[in-house]
């Protein structure tokens, strides 16, 4: 399956209207623990991608982009304190590739 394929079959999951979150989750939980990290190391560039200044946003998205901001602050934050380093951290690039 090619990426653009992929992409649609994931919007289309979401656009449908019995969308279960839990339910994806409990059947991801399921997944081998490496693909698990990898399918989290993507949901958390997902963020940093919607964090962005230049991520294209309107009123429809715009909390989106508000919150994805918020978190990276938030995670920033924690681990310049946790590492006593000003650094720009990211989340996608702080998990171990096993």
């Amino acid at each position: 399956m090619e990426l653009k394929e992929l992409v649609n079959e994931i919007t289309n999951y979401i656009n449908r209207f019995s969308l279960n979150p839990d339910e994806f989750n409990e059947k991801m939980g399921r997944q081998h623990r490496t693909l698990q990290q990898s399918f989290t190391r993507l949901c958390f560039a997902w963020i940093e991608y919607v964090a962005d200044e230049n991520y294209p946003h309107d009123l429809r998205n715009q909390a989106s982009h508000e919150i994805a901001k918020d978190m990276i602050k938030a995670y920033n934050i924690m681990m310049q304190r946790r590492h006593e380093v000003d650094i720009n951290w990211q989340p996608s690039k702080s998990l171990p590739v096993i």
